[in-house]
């Protein structure tokens, strides 16, 4: 059995919903541990405590299984979150080289561009001097 603290009382409280307003405590209740119920168990021979001891050890072994259930579902929730930043920096991987490309193919298509603006221009300059093709007007001088 040990006194309960200040901080644990009031986690109890409002864990258990009762009310701050009403009565007070003039001393900090006290808790029995598993092993304190059972020595008290060993104690106490009337009908009532011994109903009340298998009562209290019964929530002792639900909560030590909920206890083991939540330590597994923890450690599931550190196993996901391990595999999810995995997948982040493999995201992040990806999306790297995907930049990589796309600046190396805007170099490329750059280069393209500019290489067919050579031609364009070229090609007009030429343009100027070649005999036009077609059908004679009437504004034209050959």
């Amino acid at each position: 059995m040990f006194e309960l603290t200040k901080e644990e009382f009031e986690v109890l409280r409002c864990r258990n919903f009762t009310s701050k307003n009403r009565g007070g405590t003039r001393y900090m209740p006290y808790a029995f541990t598993q092993e304190g119920v059972a020595m008290l168990s060993g104690l106490l021979r009337s009908e009532v405590a011994v109903k009340a001891n298998i009562h209290i050890m019964r929530a002792f072994v639900r909560m030590r299984s909920t206890l083991a259930s939540v330590d597994k579902l923890s450690m599931d929730i550190m196993e996901m979150k391990h595999q999810i930043a995995e997948l982040n920096h493999y995201m992040e991987d990806i999306l790297r080289d995907q930049n990589d490309i796309n600046e190396e193919t805007m170099m490329q298509l750059q280069l393209i561009n500019e290489s067919l603006a050579e031609m364009r221009s070229e090609k007009m300059s030429s343009d100027v001097d070649r005999k036009r093709i077609g059908f004679r007007t009437s504004n034209s001088s050959e």
